[in-house]
């Protein structure tokens, strides 16, 4: 049997893409003391829901390892490697939890490396998802659509080490015009690596998204792209993270599945 091509450009053979790259590692170590202390694991949750059940994987490593095989060479060690390189120096201060300034360019890095990430998650499920135009849209642009949304929290909690949710939703819309109410698939994914959570919410088509507003920041499309729906200026220059509040364990779970502000 052949094998599966590269999600991005059809290329083989395979190659196997971390979710979690290897300098995160490090940034974590900063956090949680490592050995000589015996028995030291890292705690790793990838889940999702199916049906509107919660499932996955929980297990613990040395390190914090998920890999996908679904991607070739070239494109990993390519245009891949390059998203990873421009987020490294951005999103380590993040993970370690330090109040940090975040410039327009900070945060379309990092809205692209999200963005990368909720994709290869998608496809470490088996089976995958079909959304072959979100594919094709990251690999021309080398960035999320402008339909999805990609904001940031501040983990206070005390249980993970590193957790990866992706999530299917169906987003309901309703048109004057129309005498029924529309559904269109999406996700949300939600990836915590120390302090930093990267959420990003996709759909295939532009809608009204929650803005979370004491609990995340958004960081992704950029304000004039949505400065229609929010009352977020074009003039800002940058953000400051972390935001208001931070979520802790209980308020993590619930942002997880629901877009609305936890109470």
């Amino acid at each position: 049997m052949a094998s599966k091509a590269c999600i991005f450009c059809g290329g083989r053979p395979l190659t196997a893409e971390h979710l979690v790259p290897g300098w995160a590692n490090e940034a974590l170590s900063a956090l949680i003391p490592r050995p000589p202390q015996s028995g030291m694991k890292w705690t790793l949750i990838h889940r999702r829901l199916k049906d509107g059940a919660p499932m996955g994987q929980t297990w613990s490593t040395d390190t914090v390892s998920l890999t996908s095989k679904c991607v070739c060479g070239p494109c990993n060690n390519g245009w891949m490697g390059d998203i990873e390189a421009l987020a490294k120096p951005i999103l380590e201060p993040l993970i370690r939890g330090e109040p940090t300034d975040l410039s327009r360019s900070d945060e379309a890095t990092i809205a692209k490396w999200l963005g990368l990430k909720a994709i290869i998650d998608q496809n470490s499920h088996e089976p995958p998802p079909h959304h072959d135009e979100w594919l094709r849209a990251f690999y021309d642009d080398r960035c999320p659509p402008t339909a999805w949304h990609t904001r940031l929290g501040y983990y206070v909690g005390t249980e993970w080490t590193g957790s990866f949710a992706g999530v299917g939703i169906d987003f309901t819309q309703h048109h004057r015009l129309v005498p029924f109410a529309m559904k269109s698939p999406g996700f949300i994914f939600t990836a915590v690596l120390g302090h930093f959570i990267g959420q990003v919410v996709g759909g295939r088509r532009q809608g009204v998204i929650p803005m979370n507003t004491q609990y995340f920041i958004e960081i992704w499309p950029h304000p004039i792209l949505r400065v229609a729906q929010y009352s977020v200026g074009p003039d800002r220059v940058s953000q400051r993270w972390p935001p208001e509040r931070g979520l802790d364990d209980p308020l993590l779970l619930k942002c997880i599945a629901d877009l609305s502000e936890p109470k």
